[in-house]
């Protein structure tokens, strides 16, 4: 079996004593190494499979996960079916912990719900049932608002986000916040902060702005796009047949990186470069080369259309207006923070009124339950980790901010580094769950400091 592993998947299956990052690209068999990982540990360490967290995406990926190790097992069996230890295994393994993050804090909140304000006959609602009541309660929630006497502030947002007839847009806006919210530890701040980032002082310039990094990689986006089209159309215009395609493609070209290079200086210096690009006319063609002419006029329009879209979006207006418009939105953000944040609280009490609970409370009274409120690790966390030999994440770019801190807390590295013990799997071009509040950036600075 060894000898159908590559020299790296062979590292990967065999690296102990420290956290691990398994990072490569789709079919290149990541999973099946995180598999072969647990039965190595299993056939040659007498590794016990329930001292194992393995913490899957799906169900259905779980399960074929145990399939496999039952499996690997059984076939062992066969050979040496006097083994104690892999007799045990074997009766163990239905009841490993090998299941979604989602079943597990269920675990964790079925095992310590003394711990929380929780009736025990709680049931998990169905998505329907929440979209529902998610629903009532933001009626519920506006109606109240409409009636208060302070109420300026949700006027102003109404005023700002829905139609003079409607105010679906700002409950729709203010769900989107909320789930948003939900992936972080806390919710509450991560709304603040949300709307802290958009503060500049007087005098402060656009650059200070907390989502400033953001936009420069909005901009580096399409201008990357742009320059390549743009680049393979001078390319294909040669100084013969295509000399006056040649020579204003060359000029396009450079002003194009000169605009690249204003990107590391400030938004000033941005759209002064921006403003500098102009597109001529393309002379007109009469030789043969019909086709290669039409390639190139193609490629050039879509680097065109590229750069042009960046006047709506970004440089429509000068940086002291720029500035002038954020500090505006600060307010506006403040307001959206405050309203999001009483629906989060009116939600949660209908929820317990109501004596249900949805995905996102398996996570946070998970949290609850084994992370104080100053981040330090709870007597239950302790438990766990003394619990776990190794936690094993698959599909490890998929995770998002909560999870971490979550299964961070039942590790023992983060106490003591000299036992790190978490073996995370993925590949970050795979990420394709933002929707699911998916936190790519975790994978990245893990890949970024992290040693070969």
């Amino acid at each position: 079996m060894a000898n159908r592993w590559t020299k790296e998947q062979k590292q990967a299956i065999d690296a102990r004593g420290s956290d691990l990052l398994i990072a490569a690209a789709a079919g290149s068999g990541k999973t099946a190494v995180l598999v072969e990982r647990i039965i190595t540990k299993l056939l040659r360490e007498e590794q016990e499979i329930d001292r194992l967290l393995v913490v899957t995406f799906t169900n259905a990926a779980a399960s074929e996960m145990r399939q496999r190790i039952g499996v690997a097992i059984a076939k062992q069996l066969e050979e040496t079916p006097e083994d104690i230890h892999l007799q045990n295994q074997m009766a163990f393994l239905p009841r490993a912990d090998i299941k979604t993050i989602h079943a597990f804090c269920l675990q964790v909140i079925r095992e310590y719900y003394h711990l929380l304000e929780l009736d025990p006959k709680v049931r998990t609602a169905d998505p329907a049932e929440i979209k529902l009541l998610q629903k009532e309660v933001l009626e519920e929630l506006f109606e109240t608002l409409y009636a208060a006497e302070d109420s300026q502030w949700f006027f102003d947002l109404l005023e700002t986000f829905s139609s003079s007839t409607k105010d679906t847009p700002l409950q729709d806006l203010v769900l989107q916040l909320y789930t948003f919210a939900e992936g972080s530890p806390n919710p509450k701040r991560q709304l603040e902060q949300l709307a802290e980032s958009l503060f500049l002082a007087e005098g402060e310039t656009v650059d200070a702005c907390g989502w400033f990094s953001l936009i420069r990689q909005s901009v580096e986006t399409a201008l990357d796009y742009a320059r390549y089209q743009l680049k393979k159309a001078w390319q294909m215009a040669d100084e013969g047949e295509f000399g006056g395609y040649h020579k204003l493609l060359t000029n396009e070209v450079a002003m194009v990186e000169n605009f690249a290079a204003a990107l590391q200086k400030k938004y000033a210096d941005w759209r002064l470069a921006y403003l500098a690009i102009d597109f001529a006319r393309l002379p007109a063609y009469r030789g043969e080369e019909k086709e290669t002419a039409e390639r190139i006029k193609t490629l050039r329009n879509e680097a065109k259309d590229t750069i042009k879209k960046l006047q709506e979006t970004i440089f429509a207006y000068s940086p002291e207006m720029q500035a002038d418009l954020v500090r505006r939105m600060y307010p506006v953000a403040q307001g959206l923070a405050r309203l999001t944040k009483l629906f989060l609280d009116a939600f949660a009490a209908a929820k317990r009124e109501k004596n249900i609970i949805d995905f996102h409370d398996y996570e946070h009274f998970a949290l609850q339950i084994l992370v104080n409120e100053d981040g330090t690790p709870t007597e239950a966390a302790a438990e766990l980790r003394q619990r776990y030999d190794e936690i094993m994440i698959d599909e490890y770019q998929d995770s998002n901010m909560l999870q971490e801190v979550i299964l961070t807390a039942v590790s023992k590295g983060k106490y003591n580094e000299a036992d790190n013990n978490i073996y995370m799997v993925g590949d970050v071009k795979q990420s394709i769950y933002k929707f699911r509040l998916a936190c790519p950036k975790l994978f990245m600075d893990k890949y970024s400091t992290y040693t070969d």
